[in-house]
């Protein structure tokens, strides 16, 4: 059974003033000793999950990406990670908690296409650079 991680994250996009300086006060805000990562992220986050406090739920292996993953495998319950910065923005995340667990239907289904997308996507960009496939401009 894989570890799955509670997590929550506080997302900036680049829509509002500075992003240098929001990330910045948020950093400074969330190394106080008493910090609310929730009221934070209600308040700051332009991710969907602001609402929310941030709350990602349970996320199984392969849903997140390989470098949030990564950090929250080592990171220690409570630790505050970030800043991240991703194709989506920079983002902060909250480890909630850490359990084996059996997968859902749902996680199972996904866990298994992102596993095959993970192993598939390199030998397709291979086969493609090494010229092995190619795509017709004018197909049938």
């Amino acid at each position: 059974m894989p570890t799955e991680f509670g997590a929550s994250v506080l997302l900036y996009v680049d829509r509002r003033s500075p992003l240098a300086e929001r990330v910045a006060s948020v950093q400074a805000r969330l190394a106080e000793p008493d910090a609310d990562f929730a009221a934070i992220a209600k308040a700051e986050s332009d991710g969907e999950e602001a609402a929310r406090g941030g709350d990602l739920g349970w996320i199984a292996p392969f849903e997140a990406d390989p470098a949030v993953e990564d950090a929250l495998r080592t990171a220690s319950v409570g630790q505050v990670i970030g800043p991240l910065t991703l194709d989506d923005g920079v983002h902060f995340y909250r480890v909630e908690g850490r359990e084996t667990r059996s997968l859902g239907p749902e996680q199972r289904e996904s866990l298994v296409e992102t596993a095959f997308d993970a192993w598939y996507q390199p030998k397709r960009e291979a086969a493609f650079a090494q010229g092995l496939v190619t795509i017709a401009d004018d197909a049938p």
